[in-house]
C-alpha cells in the first residue's frame, strides 16, 4: 500500500493506493473507492480496495475532504457536491499516475459512497464504469420519511444555515455523534459502527457536523439517473437499505446495468464480512474486466479473432523480442493461442519465462501478458473455438487429436496497455 496525497479544489486529500503484485508490463486498470457516509478510508473502503488488488487492480481508498487525515474545515461535512468532486479528483489523479491506464478508471462506492460517485461519473468522463455496492439512492420520498417529513427537514436546513453562519463569525463548529450508541449489549455486537473489530477503528472520530444538512437534504440522485451512460453493476439485497428506491433509479438510467441481488445480507454485512465481499468483489471484477478494457484491447481482439495467424513477439531473459506466427482464438472477450508442439516450442517456453511481450498487427505492437490456462472449462471453449475457425476442410481430420495432445499449452492474452508504433 502507498501513501498519497492530491489536491481536490484547494484542499489536501489523503489517499491509499493499493496495489498488485509486481506488473509484467503496461499501465492497469484502476478503481477509485468510495466509502460510505460519515466514514474515513481504513473502514469498509480499504477492504474493497485490498480485494481488489488482490484481483489486479490498482485501487484508491482516499478520505474525502474534512474527513480523516484529509484537510478541510469545517470538519465532518456531508456534503454531496464536495464529496463528488473529491471523487472526480481522485479520478485525476490515478489518471496521471505511470501504473494507470488513464483510459480504463472504474469506480466502485458502497452505501452512501454510490451516490456522490453517481454524480462524479455524470461530470467526468475519466470514470469509465462504476460498481455500486449496498448502494444507498434515496428518493425524495426515503428522505422525507427518513428524517421525518418535510417540516422537520426545513427545521434541519434552517439549524444548519445558523451553524453555517455561526462557523463563519467566530470558526466555532459543533460535532454530533455520526452513529448514535447502540441501545443494548446485542445491538451493539451487531453493528458495524460499535464493535472494534470493525468499523469501531481508531481513525474513526465518529463525528458529523449538523451544518452539513443544509447540503445534503437537497441533493437529489434520482434527478442525475438518466444521465448516467457509463455501463454499471449494482449489488445489493432486498435487506438492505431502502431497495425499491435502488430499483427505482435503475429503471430511469441511460446506461447498461447489471444487477446482482445476494439473499439476506444485510447493509453492514456488505461492508466487511468475508462472504458479502467475496461476492461483491467477484461481481465488480467480472463487470470491470468486461468494461475497463486497456485503450486498444478491442482493436487487439478483433485482429485475433479476424487474423488466420497473428505475429506475436515473445522475450528472451536477455531481453530481445523474437516474431513468431501463431493461431489464435477470441473466448468470452479474451485472446488465446497455444503451442502445437507443446513445451518444446521455443516461443511457448520464452511466454511462460518471460510472461509478457506484444502482439504485432501492421505497424502497431500491443503490449500484452501471456498467462497458462489450466482450467478445464476454459480449456474446452478455447477447444470448440479452434475447431470452429481452423477446422474445415482436411485439416479437420488432424485437428482434433492436435487439440487433445496441446490442451495443457494453452496461454491468455491480457492487454496490458496501449498499442505503439
Amino acid at each position: 500500500m502507498q501513501r498519497v496525497t492530491f489536491d481536490s479544489s484547494g484542499e489536501v486529500l489523503a489517499g491509499d493506493m493499493y496495489l498488485p503484485g509486481p506488473s509484467t508490463g503496461g499501465p492497469r486498470p484502476a478503481v477509485v473507492v468510495a466509502g460510505a457516509w460519515a466514514t474515513v478510508k481504513e473502514q469498509m473502503a480499504a477492504g474493497y480496495a485490498r480485494e481488489l488488488a488482490a484481483r489486479g487492480y490498482i485501487a484508491m481508498a482516499f478520505d474525502y475532504r474534512s474527513w480523516g487525515r484529509s484537510g478541510g474545515q469545517p470538519r465532518s461535512m456531508e456534503d454531496p457536491a464536495a464529496k463528488s468532486a473529491d471523487i472526480v479528483a481522485a479520478a485525476e489523479f490515478l489518471a496521471r499516475h505511470a501504473a494507470v491506464d488513464f483510459d480504463a478508471i472504474g469506480g466502485l462506492g458502497i452505501c452512501a459512497g454510490s451516490s456522490y460517485l453517481v454524480a462524479a461519473a455524470t461530470v467526468s468522463p475519466l470514470i469509465k464504469s462504476l460498481v455500486l455496492v449496498a448502494p444507498a439512492l434515496p428518493t425524495r420520498a426515503d428522505v422525507r420519511q427518513n428524517l421525518g417529513g418535510e417540516q422537520n427537514m426545513a427545521a434541519l436546513i434552517a439549524a444548519a444555515e445558523q451553524a453555517s453562519a455561526e462557523y463563519e463569525r467566530s470558526g466555532q463548529q459543533r460535532l454530533v455523534p455520526a452513529v448514535p450508541p447502540a441501545d443494548d449489549d446485542r445491538a451493539a455486537r451487531e453493528s458495524y459502527f460499535s464493535d472494534p473489530d470493525r468499523g469501531l477503528i481508531p481513525e474513526w472520530d465518529n463525528t458529523f457536523n449538523p451544518a452539513s444538512w443544509s447540503r445534503w437534504i437537497p441533493f437529489d440522485v434520482h434527478a442525475l439517473a438518466h444521465r448516467l451512460a457509463q455501463p454499471t453493476c449494482v449489488v445489493h439485497s432486498d435487506v438492505a437499505v431502502n431497495p425499491d428506491s435502488v430499483r427505482a433509479f435503475l429503471s430511469k438510467v441511460s446506461g447498461p446495468v447489471d444487477q446482482l441481488s445476494l439473499d439476506g445480507l444485510s447493509q453492514f454485512d456488505f461492508y466487511d464480512q468475508p462472504h458479502a465481499m467475496a461476492a461483491a468483489t467477484g461481481a465488480a471484477v467480472a463487470h470491470f474486466s468486461r468494461t475497463l478494457r486497456p485503450a486498444g484491447a478491442t482493436a487487439l481482439f478483433d485482429h485475433l479473432a479476424a487474423s488466420e495467424v497473428v505475429t506475436i513477439g515473445t522475450i528472451t531473459t536477455r531481453g530481445h523480442v523474437i516474431n513468431t506466427l501463431v493461431g489464435a482464438v477470441v473466448v468470452d472477450d479474451a485472446g488465446y493461442i497455444r503451442s502445437q508442439h507443446g513445451a518444446k516450442a521455443k516461443w511457448y517456453r520464452r511466454a511462460t519465462r518471460v510472461p509478457h511481450g506484444f502482439v504485432i498487427h501492421d505497424a502497431a505492437r500491443f503490449p500484452v501478458g501471456f498467462s497458462r490456462v489450466t482450467d478445464a472449462e476454459t480449456i474446452h471453449r478455447v477447444d470448440r473455438a479452434t475447431y470452429r475457425k481452423y477446422g474445415g476442410k482436411v485439416r479437420s481430420l488432424l485437428l482434433r487429436p492436435l487439440l487433445w495432445r496441446t490442451r495443457h499449452h494453452v496461454l491468455k492474452i491480457t492487454p496490458q496497455g496501449c498499442p505503439t508504433d
